[in-house]
């Protein structure tokens, strides 16, 4: 194995250059020293080959004077020497490339100020070979060939790969190399220190009392990459704070002080991210929501209302609806204040927040750290066209008039009219009734209602789910075809009926069937079939049965609501009991129409309560053997009851005998 030990020398000689090849590594030394390297500007805004407006910035800590006769500048190759220059305690130096490349990027020459060439075109104008972007450092080294200070940046350092026009730089002038925005070749900026006092409206920014002099400063904002310039101070080198005020309560800021010394060379400080406290006020209440408006969903809105004696900062702040679901929470904007005894309305528009029509929902305001400040109480099914709105004793209830960014106005729900008073109005009305025809027993779109004397065709593109005798409150707009109706905008469900009559069916006799429509109605006479459809003629008018029970020819009386088709006036049946006919089983001639009753003599007349025959004083149908009709069911009971026993009877003693 010793022999092969030659082939590890190669490896013994990498390893012993090592330190030299790894020129860019962090290894910057002890801090403590005399001179230090404070500013690099090796990537200059010029585009291409930028060497000769390449610059270093080194500053004197020594405590005295510092003759600089022979000391050098090295990059990742070669090495320059500083031209003659004694350094006083506490001042900076700039070398720079050459004096016309510095010049056209800075204003002025510094106080202290050395360079390698004249001119662009002269030769020798470089430090080093020139200075990398990517990978290289720069070696400061006193007239013994020491290194004193060194600042290196690669991959390896990449907060310090900078983009055009930037420097490096200490911050503060002892502190670790930054990025820096605004290069400041001959000054040191001060070191921001994090903001004291931070309060809703306002902080301190402090920086380090470094000993360093300027004359007046500039504190800056900056927003979207833009330099907000907030105020100019006068420098107090005594002091080394400012408050800073008039700020946007819950909102980031990023801060900056650019300081200027009397040769109005300035220099920009560290960048300090902070973010103002919230205002944390009680005052502002949730007055007023629109859920679920009549001219479309984009129309909501909510409503806040500042009840205190203070101006109030909202940024910040949240708006929400349900707890753990609906829309996502609104974030009010930076800036956002409310006045004392101010409204503030937030549309759908602009929160995104969607309110729910039905099942529920309810409308939150939250502080920026989620504490809750008012919630509304869950509305339930929201009332079309109605605010749910907050009175003086914090009562919520809905009212139809809407008053956003105003005081509320409590303008009652819709009272219930009776439907032969609202069949030709035109305006938003109230109708408490009870389902005589379901959505689906005929058709989806449309159902009946009834308040006991009248039915009232409903109307409406929803798919509801509503069943026989199910109590409603009704809000919609009448409107007019063949038949009145009533467009439904909203709908409550009531578990009372108390309000609602029996229904009561009139006699057709004598009248005009077009005063009749919607109204509960009895015919009497022929009910016969035409193309597999049931009819029954009145005063020489077919009129159209149709019937969710099954009808059979005959002669008798048919109840139902009177409604108009496409070609017929039509007879809705919906019970079974709502017609009472005798099967014509000869030829004999149909008989006569009963006589007609007065609508007002309820002795006269049928009250039916949606399958009940409930009034007596009724003249029953006359057959064609002159006989009376059976007047209840109890018979025809009695011999269903005495078959059905004895086939059972008859089956056990099949299956006894068996045995």
């Amino acid at each position: 194995m010793i022999k092969y030990f030659w082939l590890l020398i190669p490896l013994f000689i990498f390893l012993a250059l090592l330190p030299n090849f790894c020129f860019a590594s962090a290894d910057i030394p002890n801090i403590d020293k005399k001179v230090l390297i404070t500013e690099v500007g090796y990537n200059p805004p010029q585009s291409g080959t930028d060497t000769k407006y390449e610059w270093v910035e080194i500053y004197n800590n020594s405590g005295d004077a510092i003759d600089l006769t022979n000391w050098s500048l090295s990059d990742n190759n070669s090495t320059d020497k500083i031209p003659a220059f004694v350094l006083t305690n506490k001042e900076f130096l700039v070398i720079a490339a050459t004096k016309e490349g510095f010049l056209t990027n800075f204003s002025s020459i510094p106080k202290n100020f050395v360079y390698l060439a004249e001119n662009l075109s002269s030769s020798g104008g470089s430090i080093g070979n020139g200075l990398s972007n990517s990978s290289d450092l720069v070696i400061l080294k006193d007239s013994s060939d020491q290194i004193i200070d060194k600042i290196p940046w690669s991959l390896d350092t990449p907060n310090l790969l900078v983009p055009d026009g930037y420097s490096i730089e200490r911050i503060p002038y002892d502190g670790d190399f930054k990025p820096q925005r605004h290069p400041s070749p001959g000054m040191s900026p001060v070191f921001l220190e994090s903001p004291k006092n931070i309060m809703k409206n306002s902080m301190d920014l402090c920086w380090e009392n470094n000993s360093l002099n300027f004359s007046k400063y500039e504190i800056y904002d900056i927003e979207n990459n833009k330099d907000n310039l907030l105020s100019t101070q006068s420098a107090d080198n005594n002091g080394n704070c400012i408050t800073i005020s008039d700020l946007d309560s819950s909102t980031e800021y990023q801060f900056f002080i650019r300081v200027y010394n009397d040769d109005e060379f300035s220099a920009d400080s560290n960048i300090i991210d902070v973010k103002t406290d919230f205002d944390h006020s009680n005052s502002i209440m949730i007055t007023e929501i629109l859920p679920e408006p009549e001219n479309g969903p984009s129309n909501e809105f909510i409503e806040i209302y500042n009840k205190g004696s203070e101006i109030v900062d909202l940024s910040g702040w949240y708006l929400d609806d349900i707890i753990d679901g609906g829309s996502s929470p609104f974030e009010i904007p930076k800036g956002t204040k409310i006045l004392p005894n101010q409204y503030l309305v937030f549309g759908k528009s602009q929160t995104g927040i969607s309110l729910n029509d039905r099942d529920g929902d309810l409308a939150r305001l939250l502080w920026p750290d989620n504490t809750v400040v008012f919630q509304t109480p869950n509305y339930g099914d929201a009332k079309r066209g109605m605010s749910f709105m907050v009175d003086s004793n914090n009562k919520w209830q809905w009212s139809r008039t809407k008053t956003p960014g105003t005081k509320n106005i409590f303008t009652p729900q819709y009272l219930p009219q009776k439907i032969n008073v609202i069949k030709n109005q035109v305006e938003q009305v109230q109708v408490l009734g009870q389902i005589i025809m379901a959505p689906g027993d005929f058709a989806q779109s449309y159902f009946y209602v009834s308040d006991g004397s009248f039915a009232l065709k409903i109307e409406t593109s929803d798919k509801l789910e509503f069943s026989q005798h199910q109590c409603l409150l009704l809000l919609g707009t009448i409107k007019s075809s063949k038949e009145n109706y009533l467009s439904l905008d909203d709908h409550t469900k009531l578990t009372d009926c108390s309000l609602i009559s029996s229904a009561i069916f009139i006699n057709a006799d004598n009248q005009l069937l077009k005063s009749l429509i919607g109204r509960l109605v009895k015919f009497s006479g022929e009910v016969y079939t035409q193309n597999s459809s049931y009819f029954i003629n009145y005063q020489g008018q077919k009129i159209k049965i149709r019937s969710l029970p099954k009808l059979h020819k005959g002669i008798g009386t048919v109840q139902g609501i009177l409604g108009f088709g496409t070609s017929y006036y039509q007879l809705f049946i919906i019970d079974a009991n709502w017609f009472q006919i005798e099967p014509i089983i000869t030829n004999s001639p149909p008989a006569k129409s009963l006589v007609g009753v007065d609508e007002n003599d309820a002795s006269k007349v049928i009250l039916a309560s949606f399958g009940t025959v409930k009034a007596a004083a009724y003249t029953p149908l006359v057959d064609y053997r002159g006989q009376n009709p059976v007047k209840n069911n109890s018979d025809f009971n009695f011999l269903i009851f005495y078959y059905f026993s004895l086939i059972i009877f008859s089956a056990l003693a099949k299956i006894l005998l068996f045995v």
